[in-house]
């Protein structure tokens, strides 16, 4: 893990810009949400983390979780106008779910075959919780206020998401 994580590192640190961000987000069908709505009392159902990426990440089939995306357009700091896993968005505001009772993992760095696409995926748990005891003994702890991919600006407060230009 620790051999993956410096490789999104230097993927990162290269042409790396810094865009702040509001709000986590999933994008899905209607039919998803109300599921949620309907079957699941409001809530997005935890779902076990898939076999995508690197084969070796601890987390997949492991760790069940919603899985939220960050990533916002770089020249307008606004959501992708599409998304290919549904035409619905539900968004939460980041510090409703990440500060300082949240510890953030990374758990996988791969490349999509075929493209320039590269794809990151963090962990983020409640602190002492069934899924941050799995996290903390198998996956790289990232300090919310200082890490290459998602942190607080201890000057301002934002949450800043980093991506390569």
């Amino acid at each position: 893990m620790q051999q993956l994580q410096a490789r999104a590192v230097e993927f990162v640190g290269k042409n790396r810009c810094s865009i702040p961000c509001e709000y986590f987000y999933r994008d899905s069908t209607e039919e998803y949400y109300n599921h949620c709505r309907y079957q699941c009392n409001g809530f997005l159902p935890l779902r076990p983390k898939n076999e995508n990426g690197d084969r070796a990440s601890p987390v997949n089939g492991r760790v069940a979780g919603v899985f939220l995306g960050v990533v916002v357009d770089r020249k307008t700091g606004k959501f992708p106008a599409t998304s290919p896993f549904g035409y619905l968005r539900f968004a939460v505001p980041i510090d409703r779910v990440y500060g300082p009772d949240f510890n953030l993992y990374f758990a996988d760095f791969y490349c999509h075959v075929g493209s320039k696409s590269h794809h990151l995926s963090l962990v983020l748990t409640r602190a002492s919780s069934a899924a941050d005891n799995f996290c903390r003994f198998r996956l790289p702890r990232l300090n919310r206020m200082s890490n290459p991919f998602l942190y607080q600006d201890p000057t301002t407060g934002r949450t800043i998401h980093t991506a390569s230009a």
